[in-house]
């Protein structure tokens, strides 16, 4: 995990999987949906180490006391009382998994779908920018079949870029709401915690708790993403709001590049190209910065593309 993380190494499960049978006695591992259940049971995904590190104790894999481990998450000193019922509760999972899954919340019964990305795409902005990816889409998979997926995942993610518009929309979408509703009994209210780039010009440095009567604003501001691009866009104007929106032609254009003269050779270099957006991440600078580090990257995984290609014409 450590090695992806700091060199963004591109790994499906099934290999992931393979890996830790070739190198563990495969016969006593266990293979969890950590992430599913921690959120189905505790409503957030940080749960899933502490619930993991249950699961393992309860089935004598850690060589630590019941004790040592529980001092541990209290010497931590960070949400102590739910981290102990998050290790509690992945010991009962290994205990009885049928018994937790019985907990989980009605709309945890539902298996997620495929992501529709055209479909996605039309309700972030319109059925004509929708068009456009799958049209793009659709040209790389007649020219370069191998660049189809990786090209289809990343355009819709430089293309779903979370601006304010796309923030209020996914925040009053009504499943957001029902879920919410089936995780507590009696929820007394829903507040947002927003951190609206704009007011940090102005010296608000902390998130803001707006109450339930900001829906209705959110709501507004969702209805006018038709806005957005346009020389009325006020949020537009900023500089990351710029440069956000330009990665979609960079990208594009790299990819009408790398796909002009692709040969089975470079396949493998072309999609690593192709995934290069997976690498940026985080929020302003931090995002600023991995996309200079990413085109920095393109330009030499293209350089070393083309010196290939010279090498095999010149042979």
């Amino acid at each position: 995990t450590g090695e992806h993380i700091r060199k963004r190494v591109l790994a499906g499960p099934e290999r992931l999987l393979d890996a830790a049978k070739t190198h563990t006695r495969h016969g006593r591992n266990l293979y969890i949906d950590a992430t599913r259940l921690a959120e189905s049971l505790f409503g957030s995904h940080l749960a899933v180490n502490t619930f993991l590190m249950g699961v393992a104790f309860q089935a004598g894999l850690l060589p630590v006391s019941e004790a040592s481990l529980e001092e541990a998450i209290r010497l931590n000193g960070v949400e102590v009382e739910r981290n102990l019922q998050v290790f509690l509760w992945g010991r009962k999972y290994y205990q009885d998994a049928a018994f937790v899954e019985a907990l989980l919340h009605p709309f945890e019964g539902k298996q997620p779908g495929k992501l529709d990305r055209v479909e996605e795409l039309r309700r972030y902005q319109s059925s004509a920018y929708a068009r456009e990816y799958q049209t793009f889409v659709r040209q790389v998979e007649q020219q370069a079949p191998a660049l189809a997926e990786p090209v289809a995942r990343y355009l819709y993610k430089l293309m779903a870029y979370k601006d304010e518009y796309e923030v209020a929309r996914l925040l009053t979408r009504p499943e957001i709401e029902q879920q919410i509703l089936a995780m507590w009994e009696q929820p007394e209210s829903i507040c947002y915690n927003l951190h609206p780039p704009l007011l940090r010009r102005f010296g608000v440095t902390k998130k803001l708790e707006l109450g339930p009567w900001f829906r209705t604003p959110l709501k507004i501001l969702a209805a006018m993403k038709f806005l957005r691009g346009t020389p009325l866009d006020v949020f537009g104007y900023m500089g990351r709001r710029r440069l956000e929106r330009s990665l979609i032609g960079w990208y594009r254009e790299l990819i009408s590049t790398v796909t002009g003269s692709l040969s089975p050779d470079f396949e493998a270099l072309a999609v690593e190209i192709a995934c290069l957006p997976d690498q940026i991440r985080g929020y302003e600078q931090v995002k600023e910065e991995s996309i200079a580090r990413v085109k920095k990257l393109a330009g030499e995984k293209l350089a070393r593309m083309r010196a290939m290609r010279e090498e095999r014409v010149a042979t």
